[in-house]
């Protein structure tokens, strides 16, 4: 059954390189669910939390603004923390940002399928170019990839809101809607 989330919160940052170059992760996803006890809500969204930190890598699928589906890996990291938005960073004159700015709807999958463990987060995606927030999510690992660091307008984020999260481990499902 799904729950109404009064809104995402920017919460903790972690990071690490996908395999497509030019963009890096970092996921912070929070929210409220309404509806639900304090302890239940807290149990959902740390049930999230450990599922997607065993999933090194989710698709980033964006829309063209002709309509075309693009996907592309991006890693999750297993420090990942489900307590608030998604954020990549990337390189700032990528397909992707093109996409983002011309559909910003957007979809990320996670998979484990020896495990039967999915997650599917569909959003709205905005690209963050400010230096501060930038600097706040960096980690030194970034400057394989980034060597200009996050001071550069080279250097942008991705900040995915989630609006639906749906997961299935074994014979268990669930969804959360966030308003």
């Amino acid at each position: 059954m799904p729950h109404a989330c009064p809104g995402p919160q920017r919460g903790a940052a972690s990071t690490r390189s996908p395999a497509d170059s030019g963009t890096r992760v970092v996921l912070a996803l929070t929210c409220t669910l309404d509806g639900m006890m304090a302890d239940e809500r807290s149990e959902t969204i740390s049930k999230v939390a450990e599922m997607m930190r065993d999933i090194d890598f989710c698709m980033l699928t964006t829309s063209s603004g002709t309509g075309r589906l693009r996907s592309r890996p991006m890693s999750n990291n297993g420090e990942v923390e489900f307590d608030g938005d998604v954020w990549f960073f990337s390189g700032a004159h990528t397909r992707k940002i093109a996409d983002v700015e011309a559909e910003p709807r957007v979809h990320l999958s996670y998979a484990v399928p020896d495990e039967f463990k999915f997650i599917a987060m569909t959003g709205e995606a905005a690209i963050i170019r400010d230096v501060e927030k930038k600097q706040e999510l960096w980690i030194e690992d970034l400057e394989r990839w980034f060597p200009e660091g996050p001071e550069s307008p080279d250097v942008v984020l991705i900040k995915v809101t989630p609006t639906t999260v749906a997961y299935w481990v074994g014979e268990e499902e669930g969804e959360l809607t966030i308003d």
